[in-house]
């Protein structure tokens, strides 16, 4: 064969060898859909509707280098430039906002407010400004809901994209619930380190007025309560101290050896502490008696008797 009919017959040759390859993936990709669908969860087939990445075995997905180039998909989550304020609002004020839907975080109790310190005002200010943040991002998210609803799309792509959407929802939803929760045990924190906010959902305010003055007020009475039963058994406990202790206080149950059965030497000195009877009377030095046979016996009286002069 001459070169020039090898050159000819070289793109047949290269088509032939793609097609092979192709039916060889094709059919690798059939097994392993198959292997995943006998190994699969309960909760996969729940969920496989939704989109074609799957959940188990198989835990994380690689994108398109389109969608991701176009989302940036691989931006850190975290670690972002904070956007300026008009920068935020050019963002948001593109979608219309839901009509008599509030998207402002509710307000603090002013009961609470007042007994706030400034640790816990600019914790509290820190949770809203979050909440105000977020907020801003369901503005989007309700237009793209919005939009899948009314395009003329399959039923099934539709609904598997409102699907995905309320799961969004939901998650941010959380958070703002989550904050709301914080803020709430921030008040009560206000009123008594020990108070903790009851769970409830409220509109304007994190909680209203009446239904805050209510639980402090439940809390306060219960806190009043368990103070005055610890003291009640503290009481209790030193009067029972006091009747156990008499036998040890009593001279006549003192425990250990007594003095004259070899005890310790200072026994004697408490013996003698604790008599409360009259002490015998000691003569004093002039009256004393002289026991020295080699001394006449004389008394010493220290006012008549004059000692001679130093000099």
């Amino acid at each position: 064969m001459t070169p020039d009919e090898e050159m000819q017959q070289m793109p047949q040759q290269l088509a032939e060898t793609q097609n092979m390859l192709s039916q060889l993936i094709e059919q690798q990709q059939q097994q392993y859909e198959a292997q995943a669908a006998d190994t699969s969860d309960p909760v996969d087939n729940l969920q496989s509707h939704l989109h074609p990445s799957g959940m188990r075995p198989r835990f994380d997905w690689t994108p398109d280098l389109l969608v991701q180039d176009q989302f940036a998909l691989d931006r850190d989550l975290f670690n972002n430039e904070v956007l300026s304020d008009e920068a935020r609002g050019e963002l948001i004020n593109k979608f219309p906002p839901i009509r008599q839907l509030n998207y402002q975080p509710p307000l603090t109790m002013p009961e609470a407010k007042r007994r706030m310190n400034t640790s816990q005002t600019k914790e509290d200010a820190t949770f809203k400004h979050n909440q105000y943040l977020l907020s801003g991002t369901f503005r989007p998210l309700n237009i793209l809901a919005s939009e899948i609803r009314t395009t003329d799309l399959p039923n099934e792509h539709s609904q598997r994209f409102i699907e995905i959407i309320n799961d969004i929802r939901s998650l941010m939803l959380n958070i703002n619930a989550s904050a709301s929760s914080s803020r709430t045990d921030i008040a009560f924190r206000a009123v008594n380190p020990h108070f903790r906010a009851p769970s409830a959902g409220h509109q304007n305010y994190l909680m209203t007025s009446e239904a805050f003055q209510s639980a402090v007020s439940q809390q306060a009475t219960a806190n009043i309560t368990t103070r005055e039963a610890s003291s009640r058994g503290k009481r209790s406990g030193s009067q029972s101290s006091s009747h156990s202790n008499v036998g040890k206080n009593n001279p006549f149950f003192r425990e250990g050896p007594s003095m004259c059965q070899g005890g310790y030497s200072n026994n004697s000195g408490n013996n003698s502490g604790n008599n409360s009877g009259p002490r015998p009377h000691k003569p004093s030095f002039s009256q004393r008696q002289n026991t020295n046979p080699f001394v006449k016996n004389t008394h010493f009286n220290a006012k008549k008797q004059k000692l001679p002069a130093p000099w």
